[in-house]
């Protein structure tokens, strides 16, 4: 049996730490003058929960959270990717890849394209700190999100339903 008396600490500790990490967001969402919620940034990028596991925030919080959106993009730069150009020693990439026509695999190289023009900035923000690029650089994550995700659901259910074709009987 769980000692809750320990689970009631780690849940107190937790609660302040995304307290504060709330109100530290409030304050660069001002500093910065970017549209984008923490509801809406954390739905598709998980900063609290990213908070939780490092339990640390970054007196440069906005490089932090813009790190944060660069790898969740990066991941499925990864993916896309594999679906692309699979590594040869692998039968599942190889599989996969199989999924697709040459037309979709046109539109993954413009989609992976978006993504690496859009994940490059977060380097030069870095280098310049441009404050009002890193503004945009949140809520252009969201734009580029809310326009890629109904691809990457059509494209993950064929890789699915490829999947599925495979079990036979």
């Amino acid at each position: 049996m769980p000692n809750t008396k320990n689970l009631k600490k780690i849940t107190k500790i937790d609660s302040e730490l995304v307290a504060k990490f709330k109100l530290a967001f409030d304050l660069m969402k001002k500093d910065l003058g970017f549209n984008s919620t923490l509801e809406e940034l954390d739905e598709v990028f998980y900063f609290t929960d990213y908070i939780l596991q490092v339990k640390f925030i970054s007196p440069k919080l906005s490089r932090m959270l813009c790190g944060r959106i660069r790898d969740t993009f990066n991941l499925w730069i990864t993916q896309l990717h594999a679906w692309l150009v699979p590594n040869p020693y692998s039968m599942i990439g190889l599989s996969e890849s199989q999924a697709f026509n040459d037309k979709e695999k046109e539109e993954i190289t413009k989609i992976m394209a978006k993504f690496m023009a859009f994940t490059s900035q977060n380097i030069l923000i870095g280098l310049t700190k441009d404050k009002m690029k890193e503004a945009e650089y949140f809520d252009n994550a969201m734009t580029l999100w809310n326009d890629s995700k109904p691809i990457f659901i059509k494209y993950s259910k064929k890789v699915n339903e490829y999947w599925k074709s495979r079990l036979g009987d």
